[in-house]
């Protein structure tokens, strides 16, 4: 037997939210459909993890670097805790407090959106199967988002991280290579840069940011590396090979 909605959205993310609570309030009888958790990328990978670790890497980096004068060797000495160990930890804690805060769930129950979690599979154009049952809509919004594209690099099977997974981290790495210069790839390597990692930066483009106004790239760019952000332009990364004390790379000139 069929549940019968108007309207099913499959994907819990900002557009799935934004078009259930629409729905809802004039009234069309709809379902929500999400695989995880509410909130997609922006709440869990994305926004609000990516400008955490943003803030805290500037307060960090700039308490580092006061312009202050040393009289003697050490004098001057900044008693921070060990944020190395920490600060994954806080970035995960305030994820998970900002959802909690979310009135997402809230306002689906308001305008009577049932929310359902599973895995849909498309029977017909009409109906789909989640955990065993099957379920009628007269229309479906697909809103499951993108997925991170991982290079096709030789040596590069597993053990690396995404966008996605690098929330995962126990600690700040010492070393971090970071595959691409879009605006993901350029935040998340000064904002591991701010925080004491050793950072490299390779894009096969002639510049970063290709979107983006050349000239003020051209300044962001100088900006960075003079911060001490190791930046590779023209260049890609041809073979990766994972040893015991880390990973080594080639690359080549493009």
């Amino acid at each position: 037997e069929n549940k019968n909605f108007e309207l099913m959205i499959i994907g819990g993310g900002a557009a799935g939210l934004v078009a259930s609570v629409a729905a809802g309030a004039i009234g069309v009888k709809t379902a929500l459909v999400e695989k995880n958790r509410l909130g997609g990328e922006c709440s869990w990978t994305g926004c609000i993890p990516s400008k955490t670790l943003i803030s805290l890497g500037n307060l960090i980096y700039k308490a580092n670097h006061l312009p202050l004068k040393k009289k003697k060797k050490n004098e001057i000495n900044i008693p921070f805790v060990d944020y190395k160990n920490q600060v994954m930890d806080y970035v995960r804690e305030t994820t998970h407090n900002a959802s909690k805060a979310s009135k997402a769930r809230d306002l689906l129950t308001r305008y009577g959106v049932e929310l359902i979690f599973g895995s849909p599979k498309f029977l017909d154009h009409h109906h789909i199967e989640i955990d065993k049952l099957n379920y009628h809509a007269k229309k479906f919004i697909i809103c499951t988002g993108s997925s991170p594209v991982v290079p096709k690099i030789n040596g590069l099977k597993r053990g690396y991280l995404t966008n996605q997974t690098i929330w995962n981290l126990k600690k700040m790495p010492d070393s971090l290579l970071v595959i691409g210069g879009g605006p993901i790839g350029v935040e998340l390597a000064q904002a591991f840069h701010h925080l004491g990692t050793q950072v490299t930066l390779f894009n096969d483009l002639n510049r970063l940011l290709i979107h983006d106004d050349a000239e003020l790239v051209e300044d962001f760019t100088k900006y960075l590396e003079n911060e001490g952000l190791k930046i590779n332009l023209n260049y890609s990364v041809s073979k990766i090979i994972k040893d015991k004390k880390g990973w080594r790379v080639s690359m080549k000139d493009d």
